[in-house]
């Protein structure tokens, strides 16, 4: 039996190695985000407008901490993280997690307001590998303002919606009755001439989906991600 030279051992355990660390990176982790998955949902609280606080004001928050006006859809790809997202400056795009995590509000200690969510159902990675396909099949679209679910516009939790479906192509996440009325009951002004500016009614019960609804699906679990 030939022994192989010590240098030559350390060169060879070093490669195995290289290649350990490779296939895991390979297979949906991505640093400096290691917790990070294919698939991911992650939900934002944004800076306040009045656009936001209006959406606000009619969905009800995540949790007594933060609430959600926005989601995205993570998507790695060669060794970098990016968001999938529908917004109103660029429509449906794809983007780097950095400036996600840059246009999201902070807390006091300067860390982005997110929480990053996975999907737990069966077949996680093929559900979430279709979610990304899918989102990806709608860049270029435009951001539905009038958050009508029948037209060929966007908005981001719909975005989310039409991404992750089973088999059937049938929506894995809940779409609820829309509501324009704030705690009051009431409809505030600004709905009123917002969708009056539109030329559209206010899509009043109509079935839809909401960031901080979504948040709650059964289905999502919350992934410990400390972003800086």
């Amino acid at each position: 039996m030939t022994l192989l030279p010590e240098s030559f051992s350390r060169h060879i355990r070093a490669m195995v190695f290289f290649l350990a660390f490779a296939i895991t990176f390979s297979c949906g982790r991505v640093s400096p985000y290691h917790e990070l998955m294919e698939g991911d949902l992650i939900f934002q609280a944004n800076p306040g407008n009045d656009f936001v606080d209006a959406i606000e004001a009619v969905t009800r928050a995540g949790d007594s901490l933060m609430s959600f006006s926005h989601v995205g859809i993570i998507h790695l790809e060669k060794g970098n993280a990016y968001v999938i997202d529908a917004s109103p400056e660029n429509g449906v795009s794809v983007g780097a997690l950095q400036d996600f995590l840059d246009s999201s509000s902070h807390d006091p200690d300067g860390k982005p307001l997110v929480r990053v969510m996975r999907y737990t159902g069966n077949d996680r990675e093929k559900v979430c590998a279709r979610a990304v396909s899918r989102a990806l099949s709608h860049i270029g679209k435009s951001y539905d303002f009038a958050f009508d679910p029948s037209d060929e516009t966007v908005y981001c939790s719909e975005l989310v919606w039409l991404s992750f479906v089973d088999e059937d192509g049938k929506s894995l996440f809940r779409a609820n009755p829309m509501t324009f009325k704030d705690s009051t009951g009431e409809t505030s002004s600004l709905w009123v001439d917002y969708y009056s500016r539109l030329g559209k009614e206010i899509p009043e019960g109509v079935p839809g989906t909401n960031p901080n609804d979504m948040s709650r699906e059964v289905s999502l679990e919350k992934v410990d991600v400390e972003f800086p």
